[in-house]
């Protein structure tokens, strides 16, 4: 599926990352192509990011975001 989504990037650590700012960059967060993930894993504590929101992204429960 495609969408029209613009994704706003910033560069820290020599990597280009993208940069959530709305709730539409949550929810394209789907179609975002994988070769532009920073990492295909990440735990859902201890992150400087609101934990329940990775907990509700972590639909299997395992204290992982996952690519598919």
């Amino acid at each position: 599926m495609s969408t029209n989504h613009t994704w706003t990037f910033f560069r820290a650590g020599g990597l280009d990352q993208v940069l959530f700012e709305t709730a539409d960059d949550f929810r394209n967060l789907g179609h975002l192509d994988q070769k532009l993930w920073v990492a295909l894993s990440c735990p859902v504590k201890g992150l400087q990011f609101d934990s329940r929101t990775l907990e509700l992204i972590d639909t299997d429960k395992d204290g992982r975001v996952r690519a598919p």
